[in-house]
């Protein structure tokens, strides 16, 4: 990963004050670890979100700056204006520091938008002792969180294909709850692989009890197959389906309309997904507080692993072909 340019500027919408910065951000080796850590999250992160602008104010400048009308720092700024002119029109008011990027990762060129993505509204300082004001990162573990935050909003533009990405969680008042950056930025956003993965697992519980079919059965599967879609990097709900309810085609066409009904797409990406420790394992729970964490891999089969059920209506669980045994 290169990061081609950077700049913040600071949105303070409680007390009404938009400070932009006039320079990019010095890139050095103080600086590039916690943003790139951050970035690297960004762009794998299952949270994101397809999405297409919808005569959008901040798709305008960003074609500007593509075509040249627009320099990378006139750009970022009145983006950001826009941004904090937005949240004030929505009764959002808060500190918070708005970073705009351009990042070359894997011979792709990114822009990258991120606002909030401070603590407390405390990770930046201006700098005028020179001849531009720079709102300059304070890299510290407690301010700057190379993480993502539960309060960010960003959004990720791919300047090779045009397309957009958001991730952020809905902004909760007492009296609504909406996906703010989608509305600010004049878009309409799909579900987020997290978010159409955990409707799948929903509607795979809610049909294996419609058919009687044991979770224990259909849950592994389900994570198996969504790991191969992850390494093919597209998930197509008909093979899901197939796969989860074999020889089950009452049971495949219910699970693909429940999924549909929840506004979820028949195909959709898994790019830049990496398949997690959680999507690895099957955890099972007995009666008597047992747990056990098995690959999903091996409870397929019975060469390593088996449940059984017994005459007398009890259940066994059996751990076969093990050499060595290790305490963890």
């Amino acid at each position: 990963m290169e990061i081609k340019q950077m700049i913040t500027h600071s949105l303070d919408t409680f007390n009404n004050m938009f400070i932009a910065s006039e320079a990019l951000i010095e890139l050095n080796e103080d600086v590039n670890p916690f943003v790139e850590s951050k970035l690297r999250k960004i762009l794998h992160s299952q949270n994101r979100k397809e999405a297409y602008f919808q005569r959008s104010k901040v798709e305008e400048l960003i074609l500007k700056y593509r075509v040249q009308e627009m320099d990378f720092v006139t750009c970022s700024s009145e983006i950001a204006q826009y941004i904090f002119e937005e949240k004030r029109k929505y009764n959002v008011f808060t500190q918070s520091l708005f970073m705009f990027c351009e990042v070359l990762d894997e011979d792709i060129r990114y822009l990258i938008g991120m606002d909030n993505c401070s603590v407390q509204g405390l990770t930046y300082a201006a700098d005028t002792e020179g001849e531009y004001l720079i709102n300059q990162i304070a890299l510290k573990k407690n301010l700057f969180s190379p993480n993502i935050l539960k309060n960010d909003r960003i959004f990720i533009f791919d300047t090779t294909n045009s397309e957009l990405m958001l991730i952020e969680q809905p902004y909760t008042t007492e009296t609504q709850s909406i996906n703010l950056l989608e509305h600010i930025l004049g878009c309409k956003a799909n579900p987020s692989y997290k978010e159409s993965v955990e409707v799948m697992n929903d509607c795979a519980e809610m049909i294996a009890n419609k058919y009687d079919v044991d979770e224990l059965e259909v849950m592994p599967k389900l994570k198996n197959v969504l790991q191969d879609c992850i390494k093919e990097k597209a998930v197509v709900l008909e093979e899901v389906a197939n796969a989860v309810f074999t020889a089950n085609p009452l049971a495949q066409q219910d699970f693909k309309e429940e999924v549909k009904k929840a506004g979820i797409k028949e195909n959709f990406s898994a790019e830049n997904v990496r398949i997690s420790k959680k999507q690895k394992t099957e955890k099972i729970r007995t009666d008597h507080g047992i747990e056990i964490s098995i690959p999903v891999e091996f409870m397929e089969g019975h060469e390593y692993f088996e449940i059984i059920h017994e005459p007398s209506g009890s259940i066994s669980i059996q751990l076969r072909n093990i050499n060595a045994l290790e305490r963890k």
